[in-house]
C-alpha cells in the first residue's frame, strides 16, 4: 500500500474537485467552498477549512442584513457569544468568527453536521411530514436533547436567550442526536429593527421563517405571546417554543396556524392552543400544557425543570430511563469512527445524485479519519470510494491506484468482503479503459 500523508492525498485530490468544474472557489484563502445554501437570513457555505483538514459551515448573514456597520458588528457580537458556550453534543459548535478584507464580509465558522442516512437534510423539518406524527419516543429523545443543550447554553451563557427555537434550527446528526443551532442571529436580527432592516411578511407560507414581527423577531409560528406583544423576553419564551415543537412532532400538525400574521398572533396570545390528537399521551399532552401556558409565570421556569418533566414523562411513556447525559471536552474515538463511516455513506449517497464534488470531501473526510484512529477498514473504504469518485469523472488510471490501496488494505486485514468489493471495482475499472486482459483478471 502507497503511504500518503494527508496533505498529499489532499493534493491528489484536489483535481477531481475541479476536474469538468469551475475553478474552486475560496473564501479568506482558507476556506474551499465546496456548496452554498441560502436560508431564510443567511446564506451558508459548507467548506473545506484547509488549514484544519475540517469540514465546516461557513454562516453569514445576506446582503441586505449587513449593509449597515452596526449590523455588521452586531453578528459579530452574537457570534462570538455562541462561540463562547463551547461544545456540547446537543449544541451545533461554534468554532470561531471571520472578518473578511477590510471587515466588509464577516462569517461564523460552524460545525458541519452530517444528516442521517436517508435523510435529506439534517434540519428537524426533514423529519416533520404533515398529519405524520414521529413515533413519541422518538419526539421525546429529541425534546430532552434540545432541553440540555439549552440547559448547558444557559449556565455558560448566564440570561441567554434562543428567541428562534423552530425545527429548522434543530440540526439531527448522523448519530441521531439533535443539536441545537442558529444562536443569536435572531437577536441580530431584533437588533436591525433601529435600522429599519429585516422583514415583514404576511404570507402564511413565510410563517415558518425568521422575520421581524411588528419590531419582534422570532418565527410566528413558535413565538411566545411576550413575543408578540413585544414585553421582556427570558428562558420561558424559549421553552414555549419547544413546546410548539414537540406539539408538532407528536401531532403532525401545527400547535398554531393561520393564514394572516394577525390570526396567528391572537391564537398565541389568547392561549387558544387545540388540545393534540386524542392518541397523544395524556403524560405528553400535560407536559405540553405546561409548556405553552400564555402566562409564562405558568409555564416551567427553567431548562433544568424541562428536562426533568421531559425525561420523567420518557419513563412513564417508554418504560425506560433516558440515558445519562456525558459531557466532555473531547471526541471519543468512537464518536470520530461513527462520523467517518457516517461520511462514507453519506459520500455514496452524493456520488450517486452526480454531486461529485461534495461526495470526495466526504470520503476525503473518512479517509483521514481512519489513518488518524487506526482504523484500517474506514481507510481502505474511504480510499475505494475516491476511487469510484475518480471513474465517475473519468480520471479512470487514478481511480485504478486507489482501488489497489483499497485491495490491499482489505487482504492486510483479511477482510474478504472489502478484497472483492476491490476486485470488482478494478475489474470494472480495467474494462474502462479498454484493458480487457487485466479486467478479466481481476474479475476472477
Amino acid at each position: 500500500m502507497t503511504d500518503f500523508s494527508d496533505s498529499q492525498l489532499h493534493e491528489r485530490l484536489r483535481p477531481l474537485r475541479q476536474g469538468k468544474r469551475e475553478p474552486a472557489s475560496y473564501i479568506a484563502g482558507r476556506y474551499e467552498v465546496v456548496q452554498t445554501m441560502s436560508g431564510g437570513m443567511a446564506l451558508v457555505h459548507l467548506c473545506l477549512d484547509h488549514q484544519t483538514g475540517q469540514l465546516v459551515a461557513l454562516k453569514t448573514p445576506k446582503p441586505e442584513y449587513l449593509s449597515h456597520r452596526n449590523a455588521r458588528d452586531l453578528f459579530l457580537r452574537e457570534g462570538t457569544m455562541w462561540v463562547d458556550i463551547g461544545r456540547h453534543p446537543h449544541i451545533v459548535r461554534a468554532y470561531r468568527v471571520e472578518r473578511v478584507g477590510d471587515g466588509l464580509e464577516v462569517y461564523l465558522v460552524l460545525e458541519w453536521v452530517v444528516q442521517p442516512e436517508g435523510i435529506e437534510k439534517p434540519s428537524l423539518r426533514s423529519w416533520l411530514v404533515p398529519n405524520r406524527p414521529l413515533p413519541v419516543k422518538q419526539a421525546l429523545a429529541f425534546s430532552i436533547h434540545v432541553a440540555r443543550g439549552m440547559k448547558y447554553a444557559v449556565k455558560k451563557i448566564p440570561g441567554l436567550i434562543h428567541r428562534d427555537l423552530k425545527p429548522e434550527n434543530v440540526l439531527i446528526g448522523y448519530d441521531g442526536s439533535a443539536r441545537v443551532t442558529d444562536f443569536g442571529l435572531a437577536s441580530t436580527l431584533s437588533g436591525l429593527s433601529d435600522l429599519s432592516i429585516g422583514t415583514l411578511s404576511n404570507k402564511a407560507d413565510n410563517f415558518t421563517r425568521t422575520q421581524l414581527t411588528q419590531g419582534a423577531a422570532g418565527t410566528p409560528l413558535y413565538m411566545a405571546p411576550e413575543q408578540w406583544l413585544r414585553k421582556p423576553l427570558d428562558a420561558r419564551a424559549d421553552i414555549y417554543a419547544l413546546g410548539c415543537i414537540l406539539y408538532e412532532m407528536v401531532s403532525g400538525r401545527f400547535a398554531a396556524y393561520g393564514e394572516t400574521r394577525e390570526a396567528l398572533q391572537e391564537i398565541h396570545v389568547s392561549g387558544r392552543i387545540k388540545p393534540p390528537p386524542a392518541d397523544v399521551p395524556k403524560e405528553v399532552t400535560l407536559f405540553l400544557r405546561k409548556c405553552m401556558m400564555s402566562q409564562r409565570g405558568q409555564r416551567f421556569g427553567s431548562w433544568a425543570e424541562v428536562e426533568e418533566a421531559l425525561e420523567e414523562v420518557y419513563a412513564r411513556v417508554t418504560g425506560e430511563s433516558f440515558p445519562v447525559e456525558h459531557v466532555t471536552d473531547e471526541i471519543t474515538p468512537e464518536e470520530r469512527l461513527a462520523a467517518g463511516q457516517s461520511y462514507n455513506s453519506m459520500g455514496l449517497s452524493y456520488l450517486d445524485i452526480g454531486k461529485l464534488s461534495v461526495s470526495l470531501m466526504y470520503f476525503e473526510q473518512a479517509v483521514w479519519i481512519g489513518r488518524e484512529e487506526n482504523s484500517l477498514v474506514l481507510e481502505g473504504n474511504g480510499l475505494g470510494n475516491v476511487g469510484l469518485a475518480h471513474q465517475a469523472l473519468g480520471y479512470t488510471e487514478r481511480a485504478i491506484e486507489f482501488h489497489k490501496e483499497n485491495l490491499a488494505i482489505a487482504r492486510q486485514i483479511g477482510d474478504r468482503g472489502q478484497e472483492c468489493r476491490a476486485l470488482g471495482n478494478l475489474g470494472r475499472a480495467y474494462r474502462q479503459l479498454g484493458n480487457a486482459e487485466d479486467a478479466a483478471k481481476y474479475h476472477k
